[in-house]
C-alpha cells in the first residue's frame, strides 16, 4: 500500500477507544453517522469511543483539519454475533454531526451502492490499521488496491484453515466477498470497519467494509468484507440516509 493523500478519502474516520487509541476504521455515510464493522463494538463500552474524521493521522499530532465527535448510539445488526462471521454491520450515531463546511473539503459523506450492486474487478481499501497482523497500527492512513475473487475461489483458499468449522453457508451467501492483492498488501488488525470503494462516474462508492482474514498480507488468504448492497434495507431502517 501506499500513504494517503489529503481529501483523497473524507469519508474515512477513526474510531478511538477510551485512551483515544485507534481500535476500527468506519465510512462517513451521513454527517451524522457512520458505517462499520459490529465486530469492532466487542467488549467496548459506545459510551467511551470516540470518532475523528479529516485526519491521515489517527493519534496526536491530528492533521489540522481533524474533528472529534462522541458516539450517542450504536445500531448492531440483530443477526451479528461474536462467533459468526455474517452480519458483521453497525451504524454509530454521534453525539453531533460533522461540520462538513468547516472541513475544507476534508470532511465528507460516500455514496452507497444501487441495491443488487455486484462488486467484481478491482476494489480500495483504506485504513490506519497494522502493518503486519503482530504489528501495531501505523497511526498514519494507507491505501491499495485489492482485486475480488468469486466465493468459489475464496472458499478453496480458507476451506483448509477452517475444515472442522461450518462457515460454508457464510462464505457461500451474498453478503460477504473476498479480495486479494497482488503485492502482499491487506488489510491488517485495527482497518477493521474501514472502507471498501470503487470509483464510479466521479464518486467513491463504497462497496464493502472491511471484515476479518488470516495473516494479513499472506496471498494465500484473501481479505473478507461485507458487501454492503446486501445490507440498504436495514442501513434505510437505521440511519438518516435516503436509499
Amino acid at each position: 500500500g501506499r500513504p494517503a493523500t489529503y481529501r483523497e478519502f473524507p469519508f474515512q474516520v477513526a474510531i478511538l477507544d477510551y485512551k483515544m487509541r485507534q481500535i476500527c476504521g468506519g465510512s462517513l455515510i451521513s454527517p451524522l453517522e457512520v458505517l462499520t464493522a459490529a465486530h469492532c463494538l466487542d467488549g467496548e463500552k459506545v459510551s467511551h469511543l470516540s470518532v475523528i474524521a479529516g485526519s491521515l493521522t489517527s493519534r496526536l499530532p491530528y492533521s489540522a483539519t481533524h474533528q472529534v465527535r462522541k458516539i450517542a448510539k450504536a445500531f448492531v445488526h440483530r443477526h451479528y454475533h461474536k462467533e459468526g462471521y455474517d452480519y458483521d454491520i453497525a451504524i454509530l450515531r454521534l453525539n453531533c454531526s460533522f461540520d462538513i463546511q468547516a472541513s475544507d473539503g476534508c470532511i465528507r459523506t460516500i455514496d452507497l451502492p444501487e441495491e443488487y450492486y455486484t462488486v467484481r474487478g478491482f476494489v480500495i481499501i483504506c485504513g490506519y490499521g497494522a502493518k503486519k497482523p503482530d504489528g501495531s497500527s501505523r497511526n498514519t492512513l494507507y491505501t491499495t488496491v485489492m482485486k475480488v475473487l468469486s466465493d468459489e475461489t475464496c472458499w478453496f483458499w480458507y476451506e483448509e484453515v477452517y475444515k472442522n468449522e461450518n462457515i460454508k453457508n457464510d462464505f457461500m451467501n451474498s453478503t460477504m466477498f473476498c479480495a486479494i492483492s497482488d503485492d502482499k498488501s491487506d488489510s491488517c488488525g485495527n482497518d477493521s470497519g474501514g472502507p471498501v470503494v470503487q470509483y464510479k462516474r466521479g464518486n467513491y462508492v463504497l462497496v464493502g467494509i472491511i471484515a476479518w482474514g488470516v495473516e494479513c498480507g499472506n496471498p494465500k488468504y484473501p481479505g473478507v468484507y461485507m458487501e454492503v448492497s446486501s445490507f440498504l434495507p436495514w442501513i434505510a431502517d437505521h440511519s438518516t440516509v435516503q436509499i
